[in-house]
């Protein structure tokens, strides 16, 4: 991994006992690792894309659906990926 920051743009779709809220986000994350299935991935995934979801709502059953709307390194993050948290 590099020192270098990817700007994404973020599609997120934040639930909360079924009600649906979007959101947009422009942000710079850092580069995932190459393995998606290792424990350092996940991890990457929740600093790095799980920290952008959310409205401030506390209470209640909540899941998040993130898109990846655009990326500045496709190679590493490429357009459409989506991420589940629930």
């Amino acid at each position: 991994m590099s020192d270098e920051k990817i700007d994404v743009t973020l599609l997120i779709d934040n639930y909360y006992d079924g009600d649906k809220i979007k959101t947009t986000v422009e942000t710079q994350v850092e580069e995932p690792p190459a393995d998606k299935d290792s424990d350092e991935y996940a991890d990457w995934e929740y600093e790095e894309i799980f920290s952008h979801t959310g409205t401030g709502q506390e209470s209640g059953n909540s899941a998040y659906f993130v898109t990846v709307a655009s990326s500045s390194r496709p190679d590493l993050i490429p357009v459409g990926t989506e991420y589940e948290f629930v």
